[in-house]
């Protein structure tokens, strides 16, 4: 199963750009991608501008991404990359 994963830093326009590489020419999850996760990594003390980059990356994928939300195509996670559950995602991707 093949899977692809997104992750967010620091701007949405990150979101634009996966929204069009992701998307064929019917404006859909391509069939040989089975899963796209958008990751958004955070720490524990936040400012008010890396509050707004996650409620705005929530909402461009809940608007854009319903019908594959629904489906299971899309997934979208805020990971607190300060608890120690996320540790190892957190070291992953750096």
């Amino acid at each position: 199963m093949k899977s692809i994963q997104f992750i967010l830093f620091l701007f949405i326009p990150l979101i634009a750009a996966c929204q069009q590489g992701a998307q064929n020419q019917a404006g859909t999850v391509p069939e040989t991608i089975s899963k796209i996760e958008v990751l958004d990594f955070y720490g524990t003390h936040r400012c008010v501008t890396c509050e707004a980059i996650e409620a705005n990356a929530k909402y461009t994928v809940e608007t854009f991404f319903d019908e594959e939300l629904k489906a299971g195509k899309v997934t979208f996670r805020a990971i607190n990359v300060d608890l120690k559950e996320n540790e190892e995602i957190a070291m992953k991707f750096e």
